[in-house]
């Protein structure tokens, strides 16, 4: 049983039938430009011109894995200029997401943290989400784990990845995903789930603060 779709105002779900599967995006913003080849999946809806036009998007593709790169990338336009970077080292991906600015997320019900941890959490093969210094942490003191701020407002570390209680800093944002062993696509997948939660918390930090 499907467990419905993610994200609050970008809502985005996958599907799989006998001819291979797609993904469904509902809340993308009308007039963001798209074609088929950037996207990398056939636009089955929303777009006029080559545009979106505000209203769902359904996108087929071969499988889950296309699905969901397919998804991000419609994501990635969303949120145009933060840069989302991935590197394998070892059994583990690091996903650096830049120029993510101040004030997504929520401290309760819409943490930024929780929705990456959530997202990044269904990828085959995932068994550990760390985010800033992650169980590194543990072994620190509160003095030593606390990014100390400065006029500007500017940081001293970033100790917590980029997120102070659920909400982003504006700080590089820092995340690493330990796999059983990563797979061909793996940290392409890892930075598609990152561009969707991203694109869902500027949507939502749009709507309430305008």
């Amino acid at each position: 049983m499907s467990a419905g779709p993610h994200g609050h105002v970008l809502r985005w779900s996958l599907w799989a039938g006998e001819e291979g599967g797609g993904a469904l995006i509902d809340g993308c913003p009308p007039g963001i430009g798209l074609d088929e080849q950037a996207v990398g999946a056939r636009l089955l809806s929303g777009l006029f011109e080559g545009r979106t036009t505000g209203t769902p998007i359904a996108l087929a593709a071969g499988d889950r894995d296309r699905a969901l790169l397919a998804a991000g990338a419609v994501a990635g336009k969303v949120i145009d200029g933060v840069a989302i970077s991935t590197e394998i080292d070892g059994d583990d991906v690091r996903c650096v997401g830049e120029g993510v600015p101040v004030g997504w997320g929520a401290p309760v019900y819409a943490r930024l943290d929780a929705e990456l941890a959530r997202a990044i959490g269904e990828l085959d093969g995932v068994r550990r989400i760390e985010i800033g210094d992650g169980f590194a942490a543990a072994r620190l003191t509160g003095a030593a784990n606390a990014d100390a701020m400065r006029a500007g407002p500017t940081f001293r570390a970033n100790h917590a990845g980029g997120i102070l209680g659920g909400i982003s800093s504006g700080q590089p944002l820092l995340v690493r995903v330990g796999f059983d062993a990563p797979g061909e696509h793996s940290a392409a997948l890892v930075a598609a789930s990152v561009a969707l939660v991203l694109a869902d918390q500027k949507l939502l930090h749009r709507a309430q603060c305008g």
